[in-house]
């Protein structure tokens, strides 16, 4: 389906990126979830961000994702 949406989802490519085409314009809220490849079950939520996707053109949204407390144990 080629017709543009309200919402959609992207999986990360080999570098980290993510591209979400044919959005409609307006705010965005843009949710990590970090989920393990195999059982697809959610590992790890990250605090959501904003984006504006403006009426023409295209938005872009940096973030940084710290996969470090990943590896610690968790609390008994």
């Amino acid at each position: 389906d080629q017709s543009p949406s309200s919402g959609g989802r992207g999986e990360a490519d080999q570098r980290g990126r993510f591209l979400v085409e044919q959005l409609l314009p307006g705010t965005y809220t843009i949710r990590i979830l970090l989920l393990n490849n195999q059982s697809r079950t959610e590992l790890k939520t990250f605090t959501p961000n904003l984006v504006t996707v403006p009426e023409t053109g295209e938005a872009s949204l940096q973030l940084t994702v710290d996969l470090s407390s990943l590896n610690q144990p968790k609390p008994q």
